[in-house]
């Protein structure tokens, strides 16, 4: 216990003394933009004034505490809610949260508590032992007892038992005092933070000790690593409590995060509410970046009086006007090298890889490897393709090549293409039993097969075919699509035709992928299915 203390008072002392570096924008220069995906709504959409506590149940829904009651909200529709059994306070929300058997709690404006499961509500007041106080927390041991934090001090309620009683004695507590906020973190140690001071009390201990003076009201937060965190305004932001033994983590300066409220999310980045709006602060070694969402740049509100992360990552603030969320981008901008065309062919890996024109990107955001012979007229590739085998081939006017990482090798074209200059490759496919078929601009469609082509893949229905897109679907038959509103189903050494009086009425087949039992076929105005 000695040690734990020693541990939390040399932590806070640390953090009274000179600061690390902090990348704070200047005073006349505001906070580069937050860099998620950002969704506000306001009243018009139906979200509840003044919402003051968010939280999320295990089926998924996003729970509201607001100043005339407790709301769910499913993404798109904000509901009042009402139990289908018991009944909770009348009024508004104060404080709400989920214990550890995933039970809702809230409590009122007034003395009263509700605990929330599965549609069944269960209310305590005053008559059940509560204090006549405003409750801020409700935290629940592994055995089963619940903490109430309240403007009076602690209260508990046995496992089983049905009525509450005052702890503030037995736990070694003042009389009577205003706790802030309550935490039991991982090791089983709670942390009390009151007007009275900032108390511990390790796992096995049976009464709290002082670990510091506390005058202003503030948080308690646990980060992913184990550190304990409280929150102070007035000049020390947020700061540490206690580290456990073996992190050697840089400790961020988090001074500048002055609000009584912060969140600390899954990927260890500070929130908080600041300036004209609700701010970011992600760390990067010794150093840590600020960024900023304001009401000028689409925050619903100018403060954040609530913030919370749900289970998908989601960051969700609510505001005095509004709720707003941040999420990752689901379509992320990707740095491309130089490249010929804006048409430049696409082919995704496995692995979250892609290649682009002559360029391969291991991961977004990784520096491209380059396998062709760069930017130029003559070297200008049209079609990307990765066979069922993992080879991956490149059509281009120079010629087709197999691609090996950063190398590439010259496949021979038909005799009949290889005294041209450039060539033309509109698509290529792979057949079942390993058949390169491969549609060349002005001469049709050839086969390769152990290093010989054959002229229409020895099919003559597809003679005259200007084929332009070419797949093989789920039962590895190959379909090709021609500019002549023709769909082509290779099948049993026959390639059956297949256009207007079938239904098709596209034009050029422009795209077709597998879909089900058959294809998806896309023309220039129009889909179909075949």
């Amino acid at each position: 216990m000695k040690k734990i203390l020693a541990v939390a008072v040399m932590a806070w002392l640390v953090l009274s003394g000179a600061p690390r570096a902090i990348a704070e924008p200047a005073k006349n220069q505001a906070p580069a933009p937050i860099e998620l995906q950002h969704t506000a709504w306001t009243a018009r959409d139906g979200v509840p004034p003044n919402i003051r506590s968010i939280e999320q149940t295990a089926d998924g829904w996003l729970w509201l505490g607001a100043e005339d009651g407790l709301y769910r909200f499913d993404g798109a529709k904000f509901e009042l809610y009402q139990p289908r059994s018991g009944s909770l306070f009348s009024g508004g929300v104060l404080a709400m949260g989920r214990l550890s058997d995933g039970r809702l709690w809230m409590s009122s404006n007034g003395a009263d508590l509700a605990l929330l499961q599965d549609g069944v509500a269960t209310s305590y007041q005053e008559a059940d032992g509560l204090p006549h106080a405003a409750i801020y927390k409700v935290v629940q041991e592994a055995n089963g007892r619940l903490w109430l934090a309240t403007s009076t001090g602690i209260h508990q309620l046995e496992p089983g038992a049905k009525r509450w009683h005052d702890a503030n004695a037995a736990l070694g507590l003042p009389a009577k005092f205003l706790v802030l906020d309550l935490m039991q973190d991982r090791r089983g140690t709670f942390w009390l933070l009151s007007t009275a001071g900032l108390f511990s009390r390790p796992a096995g201990a049976t009464a709290f000790t002082k670990v510091a003076e506390r005058n202003v009201s503030g948080r308690l937060a646990e980060t992913a690593d184990g550190r304990v965190w409280a929150s102070e305004p007035g000049g020390r932001g947020v700061h540490l409590l206690y580290t456990p033994p073996g992190i050697k983590a840089v400790l961020p300066d988090l001074r500048n995060a002055n609000s009584i409220r912060f969140l600390f999310d899954q990927a260890g980045n500070l929130w908080w509410s600041g300036g004209e709006g609700v701010r970011q602060m992600m760390f990067d070694g010794g150093n840590t970046i600020v960024r900023e969402l304001n009401v000028h740049q689409g925050l619903s509100g100018a403060s954040a009086e609530a913030l919370f992360q749900d289970r998908e990552g989601n960051i969700w603030i609510a505001t005095p006007e509004g709720l707003d969320q941040f999420r990752p981008r689901r379509v992320q901008a990707l740095q491309l090298a130089p490249i010929m065309s804006f048409g430049a062919p696409l082919l995704a890996g496995s692995h979250g890889d892609v290649w682009i024109d002559q360029y391969y990107y291991p991961a977004l955001g990784a520096e491209p490897v380059q396998y062709g012979p760069g930017g130029g007229d003559a070297t200008l590739v049209t079609v990307l393709y990765r066979d069922p085998r993992g080879q991956l081939w490149s059509g281009a006017r120079d010629g087709l090549w197999q691609v090996n990482g950063s190398q590439r090798v010259h496949v021979p074209p038909p005799g009949s293409l290889g005294k041209r200059r450039f060539i033309a490759i509109l698509d290529m496919v792979m057949d079942a039993d390993g058949g390169l078929w491969v549609s060349f601009a002005g001469s049709g469609v050839f086969r390769l097969k152990d290093g010989a082509w054959t002229a229409l893949g020895g099919m003559p229905e597809l003679d005259r075919a200007v084929v332009v897109s070419m797949t093989a679907d789920t039962g590895g038959r190959l379909w090709f699509g021609a500019i002549d509103n023709a769909v082509f189903k290779l099948e049993r050494g026959k390639a059956i035709k297949l256009g207007a009086k079938e239904g098709l009425k596209l034009g050029e087949i422009d795209a077709i992928t597998p879909y089900r039992n058959g294809v998806l076929v896309g023309g220039a105005t129009w889909l179909d299915v075949v």
